[in-house]
């Protein structure tokens, strides 16, 4: 959508490509066909259609959501383990300031 936005802004000169391997062919048609309204509009001086955001995502295979919320989570939980209860504290007693991770270890 960012890129959609730039092109209809007139900072690139064409209509971003689709993403590699990310929308089905339903999907390709439904922003293809946005393109061709939103160009349509542009040339016209009309007000330029939304984005059609909500029939395309219902469209997308997410196959990488839970990857993400578990990569998240993670994160999270590292935080948690290694920042100080008091919030004046920076790490948890015991962790060392120049490796809290312990990667050097």
């Amino acid at each position: 959508m960012r890129a959609v936005r730039h092109w209809l802004a007139g900072d690139i000169a064409a209509p971003p490509p689709h993403p590699e391997h990310y929308f089905s062919p339903e999907a390709s048609v439904i922003a293809d066909h946005y393109v061709e309204a939103a160009t349509t509009a542009r040339e016209r001086g009309g007000e330029v259609p939304p984005f059609p955001e909500r029939e395309i995502r219902e469209l997308l295979d997410n196959t990488w959501g839970d990857s993400g919320k578990a990569f998240f989570n993670n994160w999270l939980g590292w935080v948690y383990r290694l920042t100080h209860v008091d919030r004046h504290g920076l790490f948890m007693q015991g962790v060392d300031p120049a490796d809290p991770l312990g990667m050097e270890r």
